[in-house]
């Protein structure tokens, strides 16, 4: 069984590549995730790294404020203008060059933390950006969205802020916890654990 884990986790892009092809060839065939499938697998995403992480792995980044600050102006710098740029490069129609000008002056995603979690980077740090980009894209995500496509674009600035923490905070913080209570049994299922996580991301992605 461990084995097989073990074999599962190490062909992750196979996996990624095979359910990508099958849904650009067969669409209806993923039709049925919707929603709340992508809800809840975003969940049990977010519990899986929660589950790989300690406390002292949020204490750190305490001590690395430049990280965190570099990361939000980044954040806000570098995207809004790369969309921007990409726009105004290609020439896109006006619909089309908004809508490319506003997902890059969105804060950052869910898809974010997976990713840093798949490239065992930090993920305490990649889930602390997350938190605060969100938590301020009520300001920035409209600003930029005005300055570079000049119309101003309504954000649901709670709703934001409540799918963060249904999302990221919540699921983060309740596998923190259980690791911090039952570490020596974690510790024997972290290749399942690695498995269902990979399993639940390569089916939203």
């Amino acid at each position: 069984m461990i084995r097989f884990i073990h074999w599962f986790n190490n062909l992750y892009p196979v996996w990624l590549v095979t359910l990508a092809v099958i849904a650009f060839f067969k669409p209806s065939t993923m039709l049925w995730f919707d929603k709340p499938w992508i809800f809840w697998s975003l969940a049990a995403s977010m519990l899986g790294m929660g589950l790989t992480l300690t406390i002292a792995d949020f204490k750190a980044i305490g001590k690395m404020p430049g990280s965190v600050a570099l990361g939000f102006i980044a954040q806000y710098t570098i995207m809004p203008l790369s969309g921007w740029l990409v726009a105004t490069a290609l020439k896109l129609e006006p619909g089309l060059a908004v809508g490319v000008i506003l997902v890059a002056s969105c804060p950052g995603g869910m898809a974010s933390n997976m990713i840093s979690y798949l490239a065992k980077a930090n993920v305490a740090l990649s889930v602390v950006l997350t938190m605060i980009s969100t938590l301020l894209a009520f300001f920035f995500t409209p600003m930029w969205t005005s300055v570079l496509a000049g119309k101003y674009v309504p954000v649901d600035a709670w709703a934001l802020c409540l799918s963060a923490l249904q999302l990221t905070v919540a699921p983060m913080v309740l596998g923190v916890l259980i690791r911090w209570k039952l570490p020596c049994r974690l510790s024997q299922q972290s290749g399942l654990l690695w498995a269902s996580t990979r399993a639940c991301f390569s089916k939203m992605s």
